[in-house]
C-alpha cells in the first residue's frame, strides 16, 4: 500500500479532477488544494516558502514548513494531494529525508504543450506576478532548470511557455535524483482521463476497477480563439526541447534545486 502520493506536474494539468479520481475510488484521504486561511504556512505553502525555495533553496524556513506539514499527516494511514504547488518547493527533497519513502508515489503528469499554455494566457495566469509567486514559477528565479533568454526573445509567450518546459525538466531531475528512492508514474491528462487508462492507474495504487470517472474540473471558459493555438504551434515548431537532456545536463554541471 502507498501510504503517501503526490503529484509532481505544473497547474493546469487535471489535478483537481484526479483528486475527485481518487476520492471516489480509493479509501483514502485525498485532497487538491488545502486554501483555508489557517491553511496557508501550514498545510499549504504560502509566497513566501515558493519564492525561498526557488531563490534560496532547502533552507531552514522551507524545511520547517514541510516538518509542520507532514506531522500533520501522520494520522492518515494513506494520504493523497494534487496540489501542483508542493513540487515547486521542496517537497521532493523532504520526502528524500523521510523514514517512509519507501511507501511514497509521486505521479508525474503532463499535457499538450498548446492546449496548456494557451489555458494560461485565456486565464491571464502569468500577467499577475503574485499569481506566479504562489502557484507558477517566475522564470527570473535563480533556482531554475530551464534557461528562458531563448524563449524570451522568440515570443512574448516566454515566461508561460518557459513555465511549462521548466516543470516538465523538473520532473525529469527528480526521476534521475531520486528514481531509486521512489516510485514515479508518467501520466497524461489527455489519456490518464479514458475509462481504460483510469482502471490501470487505479489498479496501480490498489483499488478496484472499473474505476468511477468523476465530472470534469475547473475546466476553461475563456477565450476560445483558434488563433491564439496556431501562434503557439508555430512556435513550438521552432523549438527544439528535450526535457530528459535539459535535466541531465543540469545535475551534470553540479546544480541543484535544493
Amino acid at each position: 500500500m502507498h501510504h503517501y502520493i503526490f503529484t509532481i506536474t505544473a497547474g493546469r494539468t487535471g489535478t483537481a479532477w484526479i483528486a475527485d479520481l481518487m476520492a471516489n475510488n480509493l479509501v483514502i484521504k485525498a485532497v487538491h488544494e488545502p486554501l483555508e486561511i489557517d491553511d496557508f504556512g501550514i498545510n499549504m505553502p504560502d509566497i513566501k516558502i515558493m519564492r525561498s525555495f526557488n531563490e534560496r533553496g532547502f533552507n531552514s524556513e522551507v524545511q520547517q514548513f514541510w516538518q509542520n506539514k507532514f506531522a500533520n499527516l501522520e494520522s492518515y494511514p494513506v494520504y493523497f494531494e494534487s496540489n501542483h504547488s508542493l513540487a515547486k518547493c521542496g517537497l521532493v527533497e523532504h520526502c528524500a529525508g523521510h523514514q517512509q519513502k519507501n511507501k511514497i508515489t509521486f505521479l508525474c503528469i503532463r499535457r499538450d504543450y498548446v492546449t496548456l499554455c494557451k489555458s494560461y494566457i485565456d486565464r491571464g495566469d502569468f500577467d499577475n506576478m503574485t499569481v506566479c509567486w504562489q502557484w507558477y514559477l517566475d522564470h527570473k528565479y535563480r533556482n531554475k532548470i530551464v534557461d528562458p533568454a531563448a524563449l524570451l526573445e522568440i515570443t512574448e509567450a516566454g515566461p508561460v511557455i518557459w513555465y511549462a518546459f521548466e516543470m516538465e525538466a523538473r520532473q525529469e531531475y527528480y526521476k534521475i535524483l531520486y528514481g531509486d528512492q521512489f516510485q514515479f508514474v508518467d501520466l497524461s491528462l489527455e489519456t490518464m482521463t479514458t475509462q481504460a487508462n483510469a482502471n490501470k492507474l487505479i489498479d496501480e495504487l490498489n483499488g478496484s476497477t472499473p474505476a468511477r470517472l468523476p465530472p470534469a474540473r475547473n475546466q476553461n471558459l475563456h477565450n476560445q480563439d483558434d488563433l491564439i493555438s496556431s501562434k503557439l504551434t508555430e512556435i513550438f515548431m521552432q523549438i527544439d526541447f528535450d526535457p530528459v537532456i535539459v535535466a541531465q545536463d543540469y545535475i551534470d554541471q553540479g546544480h541543484r534545486l535544493g
